[in-house]
């Protein structure tokens, strides 16, 4: 018979794009008028937020305090913004329990939080050199050249969220908790051809259920005629990596131009997936557990998942 070949989009799509919000400067103004645009237009994201303000810097070494700035939930209006987020279908996601170091007894606290306010989130993006980062900085390859010259580009910074010796430690929290921690970046718009394998696990990182890759290329770029004609021919998945207040123009209330027409492009595409990265995620993943295979004339699908 002839050849048959999965594709994980769900009918009537043949693209994915999700976009995972770094919540690094953001302040209320700024994502109110960014993301009251995006529902305008049924735009939906995974937005990740800082549950406290900082007790610690960020990283050992310290870096600047500068990486440590942006509102977070501790601020009740902005807390009840996410609120509203949340009933839109945004997903809330931690980027840390603050912008700082995190010790387990803060971490938990974090987690408190979020189950009393938000539905539970599956994704986790790990901010700066944070030392509660698990498998971070020279850790992120197990061996081989690349683990050395991240020995290098670490330049003396230390994580320890995976190690149970550490007061960083809360690996067994990742486990029970999330699924995906956003990784290693591409500057291919579609994320899924640079990393196939994504959601993946990593044997010498057990804490961790999945690993995946990001995009990082501006909003305009990603979202060009071009980029996404490419998305949907290639049946791809763009993980944009964002900062989402910039496009905010608070002398006007509105989102900056470009990030508009960009943003209008998108919505209108009615063959690419914008959903959050959780339910994107949680689609490849389950892809990973169907298989076709043929016998004569016969085609038979194999689907090894719950569901």
């Amino acid at each position: 018979m002839s050849n048959a070949e999965l594709r994980w989009a769900p009918h009537p799509y043949r693209g994915g794009f999700c976009i995972t919000d770094d919540t690094d400067a953001a302040d209320l103004e700024s994502i109110r008028i960014v993301y009251d645009f995006m529902d305008s237009l049924g735009l939906r994201a995974t937005k990740t937020v800082w549950v406290f303000p900082p007790e610690e810097p960020s990283g050992i070494p310290a870096l600047p305090t500068s990486i440590t700035h942006g509102v977070t939930l501790a601020d009740p209006a902005y807390l009840n913004y996410c609120r509203t987020l949340a009933s839109r279908g945004v997903e809330i996601a931690l980027h840390g329990a603050t912008a700082g170091n995190n010790r387990r007894e803060l971490i938990q606290r974090a987690f408190a939080v979020m189950d009393a306010n938000f539905p539970p989130a599956s994704t986790y993006i790990c901010h700066a050199k944070n030392a509660d980062n698990p498998y971070w900085q020279e850790k992120v390859v197990a061996r081989g050249p690349l683990a050395l010259a991240l020995r290098l580009y670490a330049r003396g910074h230390h994580c320890s969220g995976e190690n149970p010796a550490s007061p960083y430690f809360w690996g067994d929290l990742c486990r029970q908790r999330l699924l995906y921690i956003r990784l290693l970046r591409t500057r291919r718009i579609n994320t899924l051809a640079a990393n196939p394998s994504m959601p993946y696990f990593e044997r010498e990182k057990p804490l961790v259920p999945g690993w995946f890759s990001a995009t990082k290329r501006s909003f305009r770029e990603a979202t060009s005629v071009e980029a996404l004609d490419d998305l949907e021919r290639e049946w791809g998945v763009c993980v944009l990596y964002q900062y989402m207040c910039r496009y905010a123009d608070k002398s006007t209330g509105h989102v900056l131009p470009a990030f508009a027409a960009g943003a209008e492009r998108l919505a209108a595409r009615e063959r690419v997936w914008t959903d959050t990265a959780t339910r994107l995620l949680d689609r490849l993943r389950l892809m990973q557990g169907v298989f076709l295979a043929s016998r004569g004339n016969e085609l038979v699908l194999v689907n090894t998942n719950d569901h």
